[in-house]
């Protein structure tokens, strides 16, 4: 009887892991339950399916990861600080690994495609009301309703930054949807309630969520005026369409760069500027300075990094830079691997590149094998997981936030499971028509 019920939450587990990353992702105050959670749902997968999890590989880099997050609450000088970054670490470990566990069937892998557009039309929608607000728009906050406090109790919630690196990697998905299988989607019966299934099923109900999505996520992306979050999501965009048009690929670099250009050198660009309140980091030569400074912290500790969270604290006490007769507070180093290796040392920064070429091998093999067998709803959301993490990779030049810097760091881990998953699936295809597996 308590083996039946383990292996039925095991088979529902990842809408329950879904609230314990929320938990331990979005509020620091229940981050610890949140990490409660995550541990009962994976006890419980254990006992249902006679192991901790499925061979897969990230199992090893996740494991270092973990590890070295461990670490960093040991040395950190601020260990209340550094939990609550490890908890969204943790958080997005889990979620990746559960996708991977939970993902057995063509209905899961169809209900996470549509998930993870939904995930970027919420986050679009928040971005607004999660940032800073417009000038124009303070005094009309102030006139809010009693009942509607809480939209400005949003405010300032986001940094624009973070959603912009999370907007620019969840953008392929609704495309690919459009691209790929508009109409003739795979079925999600038996992966959710019947009358969702029968919902998500139906091309009326698709086709109109990822035009709003991709409505709402390209205004979202202009809002943050974070260019990071513009060339992320051009590289996620090309990715993807030279995919769906590989002979058309070449051109695509030539059309994005002459429209940036224009772009970058019109006036529609400081629009935002007048209107918005923003704190990133604009200067090319100020990010230089950061950068240099993380590639001290890498030098001075590359065993273990400075801890989870402590990147500013560490700069401003071992390498201050002074703008008059005050120190610059750099809050992290606004590159994704300088910020890894900075916060777990040499050994997680590695086993984050680990991890990282893996889901693009993943993805890679996913799209091929899936693209033989003809299965082009699924084929399509393997080229949105390439473009998504190209388009983190290119935006992780310029700023760090969709690693656990920013709330949106579990979006990246999210499609890196879904890879592996889709990877997984079009290998159980291929050995079920007894064709040899490649790659």
């Amino acid at each position: 009887m308590l083996r039946r019920t383990a292996r039925w939450i095991a088979d529902r587990e990842l809408w329950p892991l879904a609230v314990g990353a929320a938990l331990a992702t979005f509020f620091p105050g229940y981050a610890a339950y949140g990490l409660l959670l995550i541990l009962l749902l994976w006890l419980i997968r254990w006992a249902a399916r006679g192991r901790p999890t499925i061979p897969c590989p990230y199992n090893l880099p996740a494991l270092i990861l973990l590890l070295m997050a461990g670490v960093s609450l040991v040395i950190s000088v601020d260990p209340m600080t550094s939990f609550v970054w490890a908890a969204r670490l943790i958080a997005g470990i889990a979620l990746m690994l559960g996708i991977v566990n939970w993902a057995r069937s063509e209905a899961h892998l169809a209900v996470l495609g549509i998930v993870m557009a939904v995930v970027g039309l919420g986050m679009a929608l928040l971005t607004p009301l999660g940032i800073e607000w417009p000038r124009t728009l303070e005094a009309a906050a102030e006139r809010l309703p009693a009942s509607s406090t809480w939209l400005t109790a949003l405010r300032g919630s986001f940094n624009p930054n973070m959603m912009a690196g999370a907007l620019a990697v969840l953008i392929p998905f609704p495309l690919a949807l459009l691209l790929f299988s508009p109409v003739r989607y795979p079925s999600t019966r038996g992966a959710v309630l019947h009358p969702i299934a029968w919902l998500l099923d139906r091309a009326w109900v698709r086709l109109p969520l990822c035009l709003l999505t991709l409505a709402a996520v390209p205004a979202a992306l202009f809002v943050t005026q974070s260019r990071g979050g513009w060339l992320g999501a051009g590289a996620a965009l090309w990715v993807l369409l030279a995919g769906r048009w590989p002979g058309w690929g070449i051109l695509l670099p030539a059309a994005v760069g002459a429209g940036g250009y224009a772009l970058w050198h019109s006036d529609l660009l400081t629009t935002p500027q007048r209107y918005l309140v923003t704190s990133s980091l604009s200067s090319l030569a100020g990010r230089g300075d950061i950068w240099l400074r993380a590639l001290y912290v890498l030098r001075d500790f590359p065993l273990t990094g400075v801890g989870l969270g402590m990147f500013g604290k560490a700069v401003g006490w071992l390498y201050p830079k002074f703008n008059g007769f005050d120190v610059v507070h750099y809050p992290h180093a606004h590159n994704l691997f300088l910020q890894v290796g900075a916060d777990l040392g040499v050994p997680g920064l590695l086993a984050y590149l680990w991890m990282l070429g893996t889901a693009f091998w993943a993805g890679a093999a996913a799209a091929r094998g899936l693209g033989r067998q003809g299965k082009r709803g699924l084929q399509g959301l393997a080229w949105a997981c390439l473009a998504g993490l190209a388009g983190m990779t290119v935006h992780g030049i310029l700023d760090a936030t969709t690693w656990v810097v920013g709330k949106g760091g579990f979006v990246p881990f999210m499609i890196m499971g879904l890879a592996a998953a889709l990877m997984a699936y079009s290998r159980r295809g291929t050995d079920e028509k007894g064709s040899e597996i490649t790659g």
